[in-house]
């Protein structure tokens, strides 16, 4: 809170009657917020005579939080904010300095809490005895380095109609919420340089209206910690045949408010710079199969209740053409569109035909036959192949089987070859031969 004499009594009574305000509604919105009242303001005319006083340090006890009154005797008329803002740091850091001129010296953040600065000020950009950023090539350093090396966030209510003024508190205060005027250039910006909207409030008065209230609030409380945990994202790891089915990729996470999903691919195994899956923005996502290689996901799942996000450790899928597919299609249907029961089967099991309370096989619907055992395996037919007319271009073909009796899809285990072969055409050709079966396929 800005102390310097530019604020008269009317002033500050209104803005301690705002800040009460929104400490309350800060303290509502978020049971895990804590909540500390420092006063800033200056002896001299320079940053170094800065002084800060801080009334108590992070709580959300209310009563204790908001049991403040105006502190310009012990911190001095005039106000330089990039002054203050590194007292505070040094409160943070627990760094002794006799500038901090409170009782209490610390301020100790949770660790789990995000660290949000408002300013309520008054305070020109840069004039004699008021300047909201420091002189020189780098006006908007300290707030900067707060961005970055803090994460801090920063909300603004500016209590003056000067524009270049405006500008400069817009600036300071970090992206989000809805301000959508001017913005001074903040090239060291981690945020990026005139980036909007921000999380700044333009009020010609220290009376702030219930309506600005609410867009602080707002601004405060979403700025808060992630609340999103990610407890697990599977499969870890998995491999596909090409073109077959991938285990769905699953995140379990759970937060305080409405969890949103962003799946990511990438070429390496890292969960930054992947490429967002369009589309991909629920907990589930079924990865493609349809080129060889690995690629690697991850997800980032954001929550309502908190600006943040928490992003999934990485998954690969690796689509290896080593593996075979298996090969699978509806049955049989009549032209009504039912499936036919099945009328032929051999059963090891002493069951069998209509009579029995089985059914069997008619209640395997949808096949030509139906074969079945618990203790005995099935066994095509061992054949030898031997290249009967001695010409390597032409197909070999069964020892002992009459070419005369070869009909159309007869099937036997190729013992010389060794693999299951069907008597058919190749690619629809005209000519019939033995060929094994090794790639897999669906054909009608």
């Amino acid at each position: 809170m800005d102390n310097s004499l530019s604020i008269d009594a009317t002033e500050w009574n209104n803005m301690s009657a705002s800040t009460k305000t929104l400490i309350d509604k800060v303290l509502s919105c978020n049971p895990n917020n804590r909540v500390a009242v420092v006063h800033y303001g200056a002896s001299g005319f320079d940053s170094p005579s800065s002084k800060i006083y801080i009334e108590s340090d992070f709580s959300n006890n209310v009563t204790a939080v908001k049991s403040f009154v105006r502190r310009t005797s012990n911190v001095g008329d005039n106000d330089f904010a990039p002054g203050s803002l590194m007292l505070i740091g040094n409160a943070l850091d627990n760094i002794s300095n006799t500038s901090v001129v409170s009782p209490q010296k610390r301020l100790n953040k949770l660790t789990t809490n995000k660290l949000v600065i408002f300013l309520f000020t008054d305070a020109s950009r840069e004039a004699f005895s008021s300047q909201l950023v420091s002189p020189g090539p780098n006006p908007f350093g300290v707030y900067n380095v707060f961005k970055s090396t803090r994460q801090a966030t920063f909300v603004v209510l500016h209590a003056d109609a000067i524009p270049e003024a405006q500008a400069a508190s817009a600036a300071i205060a970090s992206t989000g919420g809805s301000y959508n005027g001017d913005v001074e250039a903040n090239s060291g910006d981690p945020q990026g340089s005139g980036t909007k909207p921000r999380k700044a409030i333009m009020s010609p008065t220290f009376d702030i209206s219930s309506i600005d209230i609410s867009t602080i609030t707002n601004d405060i409380c979403r700025s808060c910690a992630p609340t999103v945990k990610i407890n697990a994202v599977t499969p870890p790891s998995q491999s596909v045949c090409l073109n077959g089915t991938a285990q769905a990729l699953v995140s379990n996470a759970v937060g305080t408010g409405t969890l949103s999903y962003q799946w990511y691919s990438n070429t390496i195994n890292s969960a930054t710079g992947g490429t967002p899956i369009s589309g991909a923005n629920s907990a589930n996502y079924n990865p493609p199969t349809a080129v060889a290689g690995t690629l690697y996901y991850y997800v980032v799942v954001s929550d309502s209740y908190c600006e943040g996000n928490s992003t999934s450790s990485v998954i690969s899928v690796t689509v290896d053409t080593s593996i075979m597919c298996g090969c699978y299609k509806d049955p049989i249907t009549a032209p009504s569109g039912s499936r036919l029961p099945t009328k032929v089967g051999i059963s090891a099991l002493g069951r069998g035909g209509a009579d029995g309370a089985d059914n069997w096989p008619m209640v395997r619907n949808g096949g030509w036959i139906a074969l079945e055992s618990k203790t005995k395996g099935f066994v095509v037919n061992r054949v030898a192949f031997s290249d009967a007319d001695n010409n390597p271009a032409t197909p070999e073909v069964p020892i002992g089987i009459s070419s005369d009796n070869f009909v159309e899809g007869m099937m036997v285990y190729d013992t010389t070859n060794k693999c299951l072969k069907i008597y058919t055409v190749k690619n629809g050709g005209p000519d019939y031969a033995w060929y094994c079966v090794i790639t897999p396929a669906c054909p009608d």
